[in-house]
C-alpha cells in the first residue's frame, strides 16, 4: 500500500494580514538560511497549481540537497485568500508581502515568482533589498514595452463590466478550462498531473465569479495603458529601473513562452548587475509547471551560492549613479576559471555548470571580472563547438554585454588600468569583436569596432612592456594575469604582428621566471606582492606557470590548477624558447641586474607630444599613480573626460579634484596635503638579484627611501624549504571598504618605504619613518620587522641583535641596528623610528658550520653613521682573496652606496646579466645562453631562435 507523503499544502494556514485574509503555506526543515517564498502568477493561478511540483521537492530534499524552508501563498483574491478590498496594484502587493514577513516575524526570504510573482519580485528586491537575499525570476511580468494585441487588450479592460462578465460566464465552463489549461503548458493534457491542476484550475474559476472578481487581476489592469505597459522595470532609463537591483537573480524562460519573448527577457538580464539566464526548453510560460526539474535545481543552485557568501553588489549612491560594491580579495582572488576545461580542450563532455559562476562575476561587473571573462572567451574560442548551445549563448550575452573599457557608458566597480588589468581588458575586447565582428555589443559598438579599437590598446601595453619593462615588477601574482591575457592573445589573434610582439613579451616574462627561479618557486623583490605568496614562496600563483615552462625540481609533470588562470598557459600554443630553459636550470651562482619601469619624473619627458588621455594617462594609471604632483593633472582629466568613473569604487574620492585641475594649482595641493596614496604608484625599480645553489637574494636598490608605500615588496632571501627572510615597517589600510583594506598592512608593502643596498649576498636595509604625516596616513608604527620563520630552519642561534639561521647547506645571518623582541608566530620586532638590519648570505661549504658563521657574525658590526649605516665585516683570511667578502659597506642616507670605499651605481641598465645586456629602451634583445639564442626586433616584428 502506498503513504501519502505528506505536502506543504495539506494544512494551509489562514491569516489576517494587512486588512485582508492570506492563506500561508509552509514546510521543510529550519536550516538557519533565509526561507523560499514562492509567489504565483495571475488570473487562475493559485500556490497549489503552479508549484504543485515543486514545493515539496524543495521542502523535502534530496540526497546532496537538504531541504530547506519553504512558504507559498496565496495572493489576494487566488486560492483561500479572499475576499480583498480596493485596488491590488504593484505597491500594495509587495506591501502585503513586507506585512506577511513582519508578522511572521522573517526577516529574510529568497523570493521565487512567476510572471505576476515575479514582476512582484522584482519590485520587493528593489523597493526592500534588506528583505531580500536573492530572487529567481520565472518569465516576470514588469519588462515589456507592449502587449501582442495590445491595443485590443487595454479596450478590454478599459469597458465596463466585460472583464467581471467573462469570469462568471467562465466559472462552470470546465471544456474551456481543460482546453485553456492544455493550451498553456507544452505537453498539454499528457502534463503529468494534468487532472489535478484541471481540478484547480477550475475550483479558481468558480471562486472569482462566486466572489464577483474579474477574470484579469487588478495589477493586468492597472498597468496596461493605452500605448505601453507602464511599470517596465527594463525600460532604458527607467529610475526605478533593474539597474538598481543589488541581490543576486537568476531569471528562468520557457522557450516557448508566447507571453514574455526572449528579446524581453535578454533586454532585462542585460539591465540587470549579476544576472544570470537559464532558458528552458521544452517550456512555455508556465515553466514551473512544464519544467520543474529547471526550476528546483536552480533554486538551490542560488541557495548554495548565498550559503557560500556570494553577493553581486550593495549599491552606494554618487553623483555618477550607482556602482557595484567590491567582493573583497578573496573572493576576487578565489576560481578564475573551471573544473572540465582540460576535458574540453580534449572535446570530452563536461557539466558546464561549472562556468555559470565566472558568467555570473563576470556579469556582476566588479574587480577582477575580466579574470573571468578571458577564461570564458578561451572556452567559447578555442572549445566552443564541445559546448552546447545553451553554454554558448549564455557566454554570448555576458561577452555582449560586458563593459570593457572605461569610455564606455555605465558605473561599476571594475578596476580596468593597472598593467595587468590593462592587458586583460584589451585582449578580452579585442578577441570578443574578432568573433562577433558583425554583431552589435550593447555599449553601440560592432564587434569589428571593438576589435580595433582594442588593437590599439594592446599594441602601446606591448611596446611599454618591452621598453621599459613591468611596473608591477617581478610580481609572483599579477605576472600569471599577465601571461593569461598573452596565452590567448598568441593563440587567438588573427594579426600576425600583433602575435609576433605579443610573443615577445611573453618572452620577457618567462625570462624574468628563468632568472628569479630559485627550488622551483618564482622568488625575489616585486613591485605588488601580498602576505601569503611573501611568506610561503611555495603559494605563488605564478609557479605552475614556472614549472610548465622550465620544469618541475621534482622530475615529475607540472601540475596545473584547472581553476586558476595558469591553466591557460598550458592550454597554449606558446612554447618557452630553449635558452631560457637553459638560463632557468643553469647552477652557475650568477648575479642579475635590470631596470623595470618609469620614475614618475620621467613620465613627462617620454610621453611629450603623445596622446594625453588615452597614453600618458593610461600609463601613469599602469603604475597606479592617481594622486601624486606628477600624475594628479593626468587623474583629473581622466574623470573630466569620462564622468561615469566618478563612481568607481577605487577612485570616486578623485572626483573632487577634477574643478581645480585647470587652475594649475593640482599639484601644489597635492604635494601642500601630503596623501598617503602616493605611495600607491609603482615607480622604477633598478634590482639586484644574487642566485646562487644554497640561497637568492633579491632587492630593489634605494627605491623611494623615506616615502609612502602600498604592496611593494623591496627586499627578499630565500633558502630551500621555501624559507622567506624579509622585513618591512608594518602599517594599517588608508582605506577600510573592501576594495582597498588590504595594503599596505603588517606585512603587505611598507608603511615608509625603506632604504635597502645589496651588494652579491649581503645587503643592507634602513627603516628610516622620520618625516612629515600624510592625509589618510592612520599612524605612523615606530618600528621595523622582521619575517623570521623559525620552524622552517634546520637550526638556528639567536643572540642580542644577532639571528642565524641554516637550511641545509644554507646559511643565513641577519643583525639588527637595534635590540630587538619577538612579536606574533615568526615575527622579530626592532623598535624605534630609525632601525636598520644587515643580511649575509652563505652556505656551509664557504662558512662552514652554523656555529662557525654565527661566530663570524658575532664579529661583524652594524653601526649607525652621522649620514647612514655601516656594516663592518672581519677579513676571511680562510678564503682565496676573490672569494673574500667586503669588509666594509655604507649606505649613506643622501650620499652613495658603498663598499670597500667604491661607489656602487644603483643606476642600471634594462638588463645586466650574463645572458642579455641592453641599455634602457632597447629597440631589439638578444638573449644567449650556450649554443642557444632568442633574437628579438621590435620595430621589425621579428622574433628568431637559434
Amino acid at each position: 500500500m502506498h503513504r501519502h507523503q505528506r505536502s506543504i499544502f495539506d494544512h494551509p494556514q489562514l491569516l489576517s494580514v494587512a486588512g485582508g485574509p492570506l492563506r500561508v503555506y509552509q514546510g521543510g526543515p529550519e536550516t538557519g538560511r533565509p526561507p523560499i517564498l514562492l509567489l504565483h502568477g495571475a488570473m487562475y493561478d493559485r500556490a497549489d497549481l503552479c508549484w504543485l511540483h515543486v514545493a515539496d521537492q524543495l521542502a523535502r530534499g534530496e540526497e546532496g540537497h537538504p531541504g530547506e524552508r519553504v512558504m507559498a501563498i496565496d495572493l489576494p483574491r487566488h486560492g483561500g485568500s479572499r475576499p480583498w478590498h480596493g485596488t491590488l496594484d504593484q505597491p500594495r502587493l509587495e506591501k502585503i508581502v513586507i506585512a506577511l514577513l513582519d508578522q511572521l516575524g522573517i526577516d529574510l526570504v529568497l523570493l521565487v515568482g512567476l510572471s505576476l510573482g515575479g514582476a512582484v519580485s522584482i519590485g520587493l528586491t528593489l523597493h526592500h533589498p534588506d528583505r531580500v537575499a536573492g530572487a529567481v525570476l520565472i518569465n516576470p511580468g514588469g519588462i515589456g514595452e507592449r502587449l501582442a494585441q495590445h491595443g485590443l487588450t487595454w479596450a478590454y479592460t478599459r469597458t465596463p463590466g466585460l472583464d467581471r462578465l467573462t469570469a462568471t460566464m467562465l466559472a462552470g465552463n470546465e471544456a474551456w478550462a481543460k482546453k485553456s489549461l492544455a493550451a498553456a503548458l507544452h505537453r498539454g493534457a499528457e502534463t503529468p498531473g494534468f487532472d489535478r491542476l484541471l481540478e484547480l484550475t477550475l475550483a479558481e474559476a468558480r471562486a472569482r465569479a462566486e466572489n464577483r472578481e474579474r477574470a484579469m487581476d487588478d495589477w493586468q489592469h492597472a498597468v496596461i495603458g493605452p500605448s505601453r505597459i507602464k511599470i517596465n522595470f527594463a525600460r532604458p532609463g527607467e529610475v526605478d529601473g533593474l539597474a538598481r537591483i543589488t541581490r543576486p537573480t537568476v531569471w528562468l524562460h520557457g522557450a516557448a513562452d508566447p507571453l514574455v519573448s526572449r528579446a524581453e527577457i535578454d533586454a532585462a538580464v542585460a539591465a540587470t548587475p549579476g544576472a544570470r539566464l537559464v532558458v528552458a526548453e521544452r517550456a512555455g510560460h508556465v515553466l514551473a509547471v512544464d519544467r520543474p526539474e529547471v526550476v528546483v535545481r536552480e533554486v538551490r543552485a542560488l541557495v548554495d551560492r548565498l550559503a557560500a557568501g556570494f553577493e553581486v553588489s550593495t549599491e552606494l549612491t554618487t553623483p555618477a549613479g550607482p556602482r557595484q560594491a567590491d567582493p573583497g580579495m578573496t573572493t576576487k582572488m578565489g576560481p578564475k576559471a573551471f573544473t572540465g576545461i582540460v576535458a574540453l580542450s580534449r572535446g570530452e563532455q563536461i557539466d558546464e555548470s561549472a562556468i555559470t559562476p565566472l558568467l555570473e562575476f563576470i556579469d556582476a561587473r566588479v574587480d577582477c571580472a575580466d579574470f573571468r571573462l578571458i577564461v570564458v572567451l578561451k572556452a567559447l574560442l578555442a572549445y566552443g563547438d564541445h559546448l552546447s548551445e545553451p553554454t554558448r549563448q549564455a557566454i554570448r550575452r555576458s561577452v555582449l554585454g560586458f563593459r570593457y573599457w572605461m569610455d564606455e557608458p555605465g558605473t561599476d566597480g571594475m578596476c580596468h588600468w593597472s598593467e595587468n588589468h590593462q592587458i586583460l581588458f584589451a585582449v578580452a575586447e579585442h578577441l570578443a569583436g574578432r568573433h562577433f565582428a558583425t554583431e552589435v555589443f550593447t555599449n553601440g559598438m560592432t564587434g569589428a569596432e571593438r576589435r580595433d579599437r582594442a588593437r590599439i590598446r594592446i599594441d602601446r601595453w606591448l611596446a611599454h612592456r618591452f621598453r621599459h619593462g613591468f611596473s608591477e615588477w617581478l610580481s609572483n601574482t599579477y605576472y600569471e594575469e599577465d601571461v593569461a591575457a598573452l596565452s590567448v592573445l598568441i593563440d587567438h589573434t588573427d594579426d600576425d604582428q600583433l602575435r609576433v610582439r605579443a610573443t615577445m613579451i611573453m618572452d620577457l616574462i618567462m625570462l624574468d621566471l628563468a632568472m628569479h627561479r630559485f627550488g622551483g618557486r618564482f622568488v625575489g623583490t616585486s613591485g605588488r606582492c601580498y602576505e601569503q605568496q611573501k611568506k610561503d614562496p611555495a603559494a605563488a600563483d605564478v609557479n605552475p606557470v614556472l614549472a610548465h615552462a622550465c620544469g618541475d625540481p621534482s622530475g615529475g609533470d607540472a601540475q596545473i590548477d584547472e581553476q586558476s588562470l595558469s591553466i591557460l598557459f598550458a592550454l597554449g600554443d606558446y612554447r618557452v624558447p630553449a635558452v631560457i630553459k637553459e638560463i632557468a636550470n643553469d647552477p652557475t651562482p650568477v648575479t642579475i641586474r635590470q631596470s623595470t619601469g618609469l620614475d614618475l619624473d620621467e613620465v613627462e619627458a617620454e610621453f611629450a607630444g603623445a596622446d594625453p588621455l588615452h597614453e600618458k594617462a593610461m600609463f601613469l594609471w599602469a603604475m597606479e599613480a592617481f594622486t601624486n604632483p606628477e600624475s594628479i593633472n593626468s587623474s583629473a582629466a581622466v574623470l573630466e573626460a569620462w564622468p561615469q568613473m566618478r563612481g568607481n569604487t577605487f577612485i570616486a574620492g578623485l572626483a573632487p579634484f577634477v574643478p581645480w585641475r585647470r587652475t594649475g594649482l593640482l599639484p601644489a595641493l597635492i604635494h601642500t596635503l601630503n596623501p598617503a596614496t602616493r605611495g600607491v604608484a609603482i615607480q622604477r625599480a633598478d634590482i639586484v638579484t644574487r642566485r646562487t645553489p644554497h640561497w637568492l637574494l633579491s632587492s630593489a636598490q634605494r627605491h623611494h627611501p623615506g616615502t609612502f608605500g602600498d604592496q611593494q615588496h623591496l627586499w627578499q632571501a630565500t633558502l630551500p624549504g621555501d624559507l622567506s627572510v624579509f622585513t618591512t615597517h608594518p602599517a594599517r589600510p588608508m582605506f577600510d571598504d573592501n576594495a582597498r583594506n588590504f595594503s599596505p598592512s603588517a606585512w603587505v608593502g611598507n608603511g615608509i618605504m625603506p632604504d635597502v643596498a645589496q651588494h652579491e649576498g649581503v645587503l643592507l636595509v634602513r627603516h628610516d619613518n622620520r618625516g612629515r604625516p600624510g592625509l589618510l596616513e592612520r599612524g605612523r608604527l615606530r618600528l621595523s620587522h622582521l619575517h623570521w620563520p623559525r620552524g622552517r630552519f634546520d637550526e638556528t642561534i639567536e643572540s642580542g641583535h644577532r639571528l642565524v639561521g641554516r637550511a641545509g647547506e644554507s646559511l643565513i645571518g641577519v643583525l639588527a641596528l637595534r635590540p630587538v623582541r619577538d612579536g606574533s608566530r615568526d615575527e622579530v620586532i626592532s623598535d624605534g623610528i630609525d632601525t636598520a638590519w644587515a643580511v649575509i648570505c652563505g652556505d656551509t661549504a664557504r662558512d662552514g658550520s652554523l656555529a662557525e658563521f654565527s661566530a663570524f657574525l658575532d664579529v661583524c658590526t652594524l653601526t649607525a653613521e652621522a649620514d647612514g649605516i655601516r656594516l663592518q665585516l672581519p677579513v676571511e683570511h680562510q678564503l682565496a682573496t676573490e672569494d673574500r667578502r667586503p669588509t666594509r659597506y655604507e649606505l649613506r642616507r643622501r650620499g652613495p652606496w658603498l663598499v670597500d670605499g667604491n661607489e656602487i651605481s644603483t643606476d642600471f641598465d634594462r638588463y645586466d646579466t650574463p645572458w642579455v645586456s641592453s641599455p634602457r629602451r632597447p629597440g631589439a634583445l638578444r638573449i644567449s645562453h650556450g649554443p642557444h639564442e632568442l633574437i628579438m626586433d621590435w620595430v621589425t616584428a621579428h622574433r628568431e631562435e637559434r
